[in-house]
């Protein structure tokens, strides 16, 4: 094996040779490490001197965040990403964000942070980009590819209106936009899941998976829904955490399935004020939490895949794709499933693409609409 590109390399930093020879150096944060909130992160091979003075700014970035101390953005008015960051999210513009939003950005700024934080905002150029990008790709896989380079253009937008660059090295890059997801969940793998559930005891996460199949909301609006906003009428009525329009504040109101409405009846019996939540962790007594629902979501998925191995690439948001798949294959139009998911899958390609994707079913009912006109019949005797 050939002398490794940095023999004194900082810790944490991995070098592997190539089958064909060449190197491969990165810094690879561990488990506990990882917990913490950092990700792997690609350094370069043709600059090394760079590359140690990243990876030794990552390790500091770690011992920071050990010793519970928030990363601070360089000083002596030195425009860095880091600083371009703290700006953003301190601005009027991030206020206006939903919360769901802001934690997705949140994601993604920290891995922007990681790579480039104690980079001047001005050094970068599209070809920067566009080699990081092909990095993100090649590590994380097309659809976080496109996500983290779609924050970091939100951040260059940013920073070219406060005039810390002339112009946004992100645009017209030609990314490809990967696919939709188009996870179908069938439905034995949902009986699967509920059972599953009910035998490890967690009837919060039981509910909120019957719920998101039955009636085709987000994640957000699940968890957060409360006994107070199902009305005897049987109507769930809330506030959309996302709307069609851009708007924070939207109102949703769907009738619950004849499946679903007994479920929830259960739960409301048992809820001692209009606030309690529907969705409660049985284990802690508490309202699932995103973090919490994604534990026991995976804990019920993997219980589930034992009877039933398919589920295990199932996740959740695939239950609204599910449902908007099934209330198609039933005969509902495109715009009764559009309102039902409040969204605009009826009218937007991209959506529609996700929501709306040609199925057999709906062919067939096209190809069965077709009738031969049937010729008046002659009155008797008639020339």
């Amino acid at each position: 094996m050939a002398a490794r590109p940095m023999p004194d390399a900082p810790a944490r930093v991995r070098q592997r040779q190539r089958a064909a020879g060449g190197w491969r150096i990165w810094w690879e944060p561990e488990a506990a490490v990882r917990e913490l909130g950092f990700a792997a992160v690609e350094l370069d091979v043709q600059r090394l001197t760079w590359s140690a003075r990243e990876a030794s700014r990552l390790n500091k970035l770690v011992a920071q965040s050990r010793a519970g101390v928030a990363p601070t953005a360089a000083t002596g008015g030195v425009r860095t990403v880091a600083a371009l960051i703290a700006a953003f999210t301190a601005s009027p513009a991030w206020g206006e964000l939903s919360p769901d939003t802001q934690r997705d950005y949140r994601g993604g700024f920290r891995i922007i942070d990681q790579k480039w934080g104690g980079w001047q905002v001005v050094l970068f150029r599209r070809g920067i980009v566009v080699e990081w990008f092909e990095a993100l790709h090649r590590d994380r896989g097309a659809y976080q590819a496109k996500s983290i380079m779609r924050k970091l253009s939100l951040l260059m937008s940013y920073a070219e209106r406060r005039e810390w660059i002339e112009a946004n090295p992100c645009l017209r890059l030609r990314i490809p936009t990967p696919a939709p997801r188009d996870r179908v969940v069938q439905w034995h793998e949902f009986d699967a899941l509920l059972t599953a559930a009910a035998q490890l005891g967690h009837d919060g996460m039981a509910l909120a998976i019957a719920i998101g199949w039955f009636t085709g909301q987000r994640r957000r609006d699940i968890l957060t829904a409360t006994a107070g906003q199902v009305g005897a009428d049987g109507v769930w009525r809330f506030t959309r955490s996302k709307a069609a329009t851009g708007s924070a504040q939207a109102p949703g109101a769907i009738k619950l399935h004849s499946e679903l409405r007994p479920l929830v009846q259960a739960r409301l019996d048992l809820a001692a004020t209009d606030a309690a939540p529907l969705c409660l962790d049985a284990a802690t007594g508490v309202a699932l939490s995103d973090d919490l629902a994604g534990k026991r979501w995976a804990a019920v998925r993997d219980a589930a895949a034992i009877a039933c191995p398919s589920v295990i690439d199932v996740q959740f948001r695939d239950l609204r794709r599910s449902w908007a798949h099934w209330s198609r294959e039933g005969g509902a139009s495109d715009r009764d499933r559009a309102d039902g998911m409040g969204n605009q899958s009826d009218r937007n390609a991209r959506l529609s693409q996700t929501y709306n994707p040609p199925t057999m079913a709906g062919a067939t009912r096209a190809v069965d609409a077709v009738r031969r006109p049937i010729a008046p019949k002659r009155a008797a005797g008639g020339a």
